[in-house]
């Protein structure tokens, strides 16, 4: 997906048009734009001090992201 696909939806969500839009999750491919619900919370990771990358890079995929499986992937071209 190229910037050029998904600036569209960033350039509403960023108007007054989109000013009742808070806290919500979209997804954007190839011409489709979806809306998810995602009213719980699965898991967190907290640290006072905020996360660096290379922190993110350690800890995501041994926690947060160890059993998240793509329920749509990528299709070979």
């Amino acid at each position: 997906m190229k910037p050029e696909g998904i600036a569209p939806l960033v350039v509403w969500l960023a108007s007054d048009d989109a000013a009742n839009v808070n806290g919500r999750t979209f997804f954007v491919e190839r011409g489709r734009i979806g809306l998810y619900s995602e009213p719980i919370l699965e898991k967190q990771l907290v640290k006072d001090s905020g996360w660096t990358i290379d922190e993110l890079f350690k800890f995501m995929p041994l926690t947060m992201t160890k059993e998240l499986v793509n329920p749509d992937p990528p299709q070979p071209k």
